[in-house]
């Protein structure tokens, strides 16, 4: 499993889910959204508004699977559960033909170091629907980036939302460019994916069908460097705090002086 964390950037594994999960997903999946606040090009997170039992049940079930993958603890220097989210993606006309934010291929800036989102759909999940693709880290360094030229050009005569999304990248071109290093997780809703999204480009919950739905609960998982810590964004500084600026700077310099000799951006 590690092997191919520093091979690929991810990997998937079939899982069998108790009937006390089970249980849990089909109430997520029967779930009726209140009090809705929809981003353009983002699934809903409903874990705020589930019941504490069902949080209890999603936090203590992802805190077994970490414990059962000891690759983590190798990968991530002294790793936690940082944040849950329990994902409901719908079928909108306007994104089912132009998808913008996390429906184009993109990476995460959560940590400079290591980190692992476990993704866990809830149900079949295939093209349609919105499954979950990520791009093998092989592409490019950590530091590289890839541009999109087509993809901006087609941007500019489109709104400032849109043109936002000129750092992401468009399926097509990802697809044409890299097909052998793609992997779409086409879910049965009895495995799951492990990722670092900080490394790996990826992109997800495009629905392409009417009435067609994604559940999907994503746990990330940090060290002490990640700004989900709630201390880096509280005022003050702690030695925790001051020790993880240290180690993201020595990290900063350190993938520096490995991309000396490399382009920083790289246009597809």
């Amino acid at each position: 499993m590690l092997k191919n964390i520093l091979d690929k950037g991810y990997f998937s594994k079939e899982i069998k889910h108790s009937k006390d999960v089970l249980a849990s997903f089909n109430i997520i999946k029967k779930f009726k959204l209140k009090n809705l606040n929809q981003r353009a090009g983002y699934s809903i997170n409903i874990y705020d508004q589930l019941d504490n039992k069902i949080k209890t049940n999603i936090y203590s079930y992802i805190k077994k699977i970490v414990n059962k993958n000891k690759f983590i603890e190798k990968y991530i220097f002294l790793p936690k559960i940082l944040k849950l989210e329990v994902l409901i993606s719908s079928y909108i006309p306007s994104e089912s033909k132009n998808p913008t934010r996390a429906m184009l291929w993109h990476r995460d800036a959560d940590d400079i170091f290591s980190h692992i989102k476990i993704i866990i759909p809830l149900g079949i999940t295939n093209k349609y629907n919105g499954m979950f693709s990520c791009l093998s880290r092989k592409v490019c360094h950590r530091l590289q980036y890839l541009k999109d030229e087509k993809f901006v050009r087609s941007l500019m005569d489109k709104s400032e939302f849109y043109k936002a999304d000129q750092y992401r990248l468009s399926d097509e071109t990802v697809r044409k460019k890299f097909s052998k290093e793609i992997f779409d997780f086409k879910s049965t809703g009895n495995d799951i994916l492990f990722i670092d999204s900080n490394i790996c480009y990826h992109k997800g919950g495009q629905i392409l069908r009417r009435g067609y739905k994604r559940h999907l609960i994503i746990a990330t998982i940090g060290g002490i460097t990640h700004s989900f810590n709630p201390y880096f964004s509280e005022s003050g500084l702690s030695f925790v705090k001051f020790f993880a600026r240290i180690m993201k700077f020595y990290k900063k310099i350190k993938l520096n002086i490995e991309i000396k000799f490399k382009n920083k951006l790289i246009n597809i």
